[in-house]
């Protein structure tokens, strides 16, 4: 007899949103210690290990629950996270207002999922960009990346083509984001190219083998930028 996990659902959220207490009373005191010492880039490990544990535990509800846009942006603040624990990152007021912001964003996006209603993505995309901005494309690749702005001018047509190196994944990047957020853009198809792809026997799913070619009809006017990744 299969179980209907939806019985779980209010669990989850009571759960996730008195971590949020806990992640956003921590981030307070460390806004506040970064105010009283502006030269100090240094915070609790402590502190980080908590924050990264609330948004861990929710990534993998909202992953068990199918709640997707929950799932994503947690995994996109996890990521920053790691790189704050591992050192590869300081932090520094700016930082601590950006991950404070973001735990309105978990609680708008738990409140969406629970409540089965639209959330707002205004805010929630500005703190998505800010975010994915802040992190290191891993070197050895050189995938062109459009930076798009919206535009009025005529439909036009784009080939696009990304081509990401097999050790993506474990930058915490997902090509998902970026054909997600192309889509948004105009009308675009999306292919796979699996000529990377080995035998089954030599496959690791830990690498990235595909690529992606995607044509697309748009209005919006492309800067293209290139990206170590």
């Amino acid at each position: 007899m299969a179980i209907d996990i939806r019985q779980f659902h209010q669990t989850f959220f009571d759960e996730s949103q008195e971590s949020l207490v806990t992640m956003e009373s921590a981030l307070l005191q460390m806004e506040r210690q970064l105010a009283a010492a502006p030269g100090n880039t240094e915070a609790s490990l402590d502190d980080l290990n908590t924050i990264f544990r609330v948004v861990h535990s929710i990534k993998g509800g909202g992953a068990t629950f199918g709640f997707g846009w929950l799932t994503d942006f947690s995994h996109l603040l996890e990521t920053l996270l790691e790189d704050l624990r591992a050192g590869r990152r300081r932090i520094d007021r700016a930082m601590a207002n950006l991950l404070l912001r973001s735990v309105d964003c978990l609680r708008k996006l738990l409140t969406s999922a629970r409540t089965d209603s639209p959330v707002s993505k205004s805010d929630i995309d500005q703190v998505s960009a800010e975010i994915e901005a802040l992190h290191e494309y891993p070197a050895g690749n050189s995938a062109a990346v459009a930076n798009v702005t919206q535009a009025t001018g005529e439909v036009c047509a784009w080939r696009i083509r990304f081509f990401p190196r097999p050790g993506l994944f474990a930058s915490g990047n997902d090509p998902l984001r970026l054909l997600r957020e192309l889509a948004r853009l105009g009308e675009l198809r999306v292919s796979a190219d699996r000529a990377r792809l080995p035998a089954w026997d030599a496959l690791n799913p830990e690498l990235c083998y595909l690529g992606w070619n995607s044509p697309a009809r748009s209005r919006a006017t492309p800067s293209v930028k290139s990206f170590p990744g």
